[in-house]
């Protein structure tokens, strides 16, 4: 029996009803008949479906299959086979080429079939405990779902159906996902027609080594009451001392994935380039895996570093939000040919905002004064009450010389971006970034805009609300029926820093009397006919200290609270559906969450 929210757990139940009540939340007037977006599933690609636990381990589902009736491979039995070139990094071309070459030698080995079919456990060694299927051709299109079970009661099944690919040819072969590393997987394959015929469905049973113990194969968990939970892996990353690892667990808190990637904590973000993964091995090196494993190609951005990037599935690049050896600043946008591998020039910040700049120094020699005696204390503090070794990774360098201070970038129109600089707590709208790229608006304080000499560009706030102070990054949502130039924003506004400082009133009980101090998720309802915004939501979070992420997720929000290393899942009512808790390990506080269709499954 999975653990529910019950009145035992004080502090995750006044969360919940904080939520309910401000989740409907409006502020400010003046934007048409704007409200919230009622459908973001164009961000992303979700399905909802009621709890369940089922565990089918010791039903009688399939024919029971004996080792002698299939070809089954572990990862170090392929290891093995693999020639001269399997030595060095796993995503070196080197090692994917003797790795496919050796795949595509035992394919050829013999005839395998739906009956009989070829099974390698991660083959490329780009996914721990996924397991690679080949049954053969067919002229016929067919389905494969699986339904994996463990003897642990406890551990409900994982079902899935496995995507086969997009080619031409008629190979039957995909990944299975979702093993467990430590135990006996029961795998029962279903194969049927595309009008439900079953041709086969059997039962086999692999026995699963045990990896890395640093990562914990059940996270700690509680669910509301009736939750209806999002399909869908939560995604983090973690290192075991020697490897980071994307890590994807279930919504009981299972680990049924684990891609190794060279990069650091900072990088765990994960880009589903139509049926490939794109993601960084360094600051400077990217992979383009397909949805076998392997390594399709691989990029260098030599003399700099990628802080963010983002797919553009129109034009098929991929922009990288760039910091440049010689530069402080990640201020630079370039552009990814993911063919050509060439890397062309697009939007430069300081250039876009140079102006600013000077004034930019002031105010931030001026708040640094401020805060000296601040950050003696939290010093101090430290010292006598230091945080543990195995803590949420601090990623995001805050160089006292970027003044810029971006931290990601997302498209909007097929042809603008939106900035995000938590240093300047602006949002920042640039068009025509492939042509002629000219800042459009900024969001921010009005105050902070004064003291920089720029308002021309500022958004005017409708509304009596604080304006987002250190935001997160920053999400678009628009909705069909919207009017051009009407769409959302929405973000985690960790309320921090200078900005902040007169948010009190806005988190008192009553007039002259202060509360804990919390951060938000936000949503601004954009107007750009009439060059405004209004805060249409805003939900109360703890206080993330920077160390948080808001993701929309269909019309649900994912939390990550890094100093309480939680993250969470709430609904479009605002209210708690699950809650994990992350074990005491260096890891990200940055959770994302993602379907992986058209990819797995």
């Amino acid at each position: 029996m999975l653990p529910k929210i019950d009145g035992g757990k004080k502090k995750f139940l006044m969360l919940s009803m904080i939520f309910g009540i401000m989740a409907l939340c409006t502020c400010g007037c003046g934007v048409g008949s704007m409200g919230m977006p009622q459908d973001l599933s164009g961000i992303w690609n979700f399905g909802e479906y009621g709890k369940e636990t089922k565990n089918s381990y010791d039903e009688q589902i399939g024919e029971r299959m004996t080792a002698d009736s299939y070809s089954y491979y572990s990862d170090q039995q392929f290891f093995a086979l693999m020639k001269p070139g399997r030595s060095g990094s796993i995503y070196d071309a080197a090692y994917q080429e003797a790795a496919k070459e050796t795949l595509e030698h035992k394919k050829r080995e013999q005839e395998y079939t739906i009956d009989s079919p070829l099974f390698i456990l991660n083959p490329f060694g780009t996914n721990v405990t996924g397991l690679y299927v080949y049954m053969g051709n067919r002229k016929e299109r067919v389905q494969v779902s699986y339904v994996i079970s463990v003897e642990d009661t406890g551990i409900p099944d994982f079902c899935g159906t496995m995507y086969l690919g997009t080619t031409e040819e008629d190979a039957v072969e995909g990944q299975v996902i979702g093993m467990l590393p430590g135990m006996v997987n029961k795998v029962v394959l279903t194969v049927m027609k595309p009008d439900g015929t079953i041709l086969s469905e059997k039962a086999y049973y692999f026995d699963v080594p045990a990896y890395s113990q640093v990562f914990s194969s059940v996270l700690p968990s509680q669910y509301a009451q009736d939750a209806v939970l999002t399909r869908g892996f939560y995604i983090l990353s973690a290192t075991d001392g020697k490897t980071t690892y994307f890590l994807f667990y279930d919504n009981y808190g299972i680990l049924r994935a684990q891609i190794p990637t060279e990069a650091a904590l900072g990088q765990n973000k994960l880009l589903q380039a139509d049926n490939h993964l794109f993601f960084a091995i360094s600051g400077h090196r990217f992979v383009m895996m397909d949805h076998l494993g392997y390594v399709s190609a691989d990029y260098e951005i030599t003399g700099s570093e990628a802080c963010d990037y983002i797919y553009d599935n129109k034009k098929k690049c991929i922009l990288l939000l760039i910091r440049e050896e010689e530069s402080p600043c990640a201020s630079k946008v370039k552009k990814l040919n993911l063919e050509t591998k060439e890397i062309t020039n697009l939007v430069d910040f300081e250039s876009l905002l140079g102006s600013l700049k000077s004034e930019v120094a002031i105010i931030q020699e001026g708040d640094a004064k401020q805060e000296n005696t601040l950050e003696r204390e939290n010093t101090l503090k430290q010292k006598n009450d230091p945080e543990p070794k195995n803590g949420m990774a601090e990623e995001e360098s805050d160089k006292e010389d970027d003044w810029l201070g971006i931290i990601s970038i997302k498209l909007v129109d097929s042809h603008d971006i939106l900035a995000s600089s938590k240093k300047l707590s602006m949002i920042i709208r640039v068009n025509n970034v492939y042509t002629s790229p000219v800042v459009r608006w900024m969001i921010g304080s009005e105050a902070e805009a004064e003291k920089m000499g720029d308002e021309s560009l500022m958004l005017t706030k409708a509304g009596d609300f604080l304006s987002q102070a250190r935001q997160d990054v920053v999400y678009y949502a628009k909705e069909k029926k919207a009017k051009e130039g009407q769409y959302y924003l929405l973000f985690l506004n960790h309320n921090s820093g200078e900005v902040s400082k007169d948010s009190k009133r806005s988190d008192s009980k009553k007039e002259g009397e202060e509360t804990e101090r919390r951060s938000y998720f936000y949503c601004y309802a954009v107007d750009e006919i009439l060059n405004q915004y209004r805060l249409v939501k805003r939900i109360p979070l703890p206080y993330t200290a920077e160390k948080g992420t808001a993701v929309p997720y269909g019309k649900h929000v994912i939390i990550s609270i890094g100093k309480e290393k939680t993250f969470m899942e709430y609904n479009d009512k605002g209210e708690l559906v699950s809650q994990f808790k992350v074990p005491d390990i260096e890891s990200s506080y940055k959770v994302y969450k993602a379907t992986m269709d058209r990819y797995w499954f």
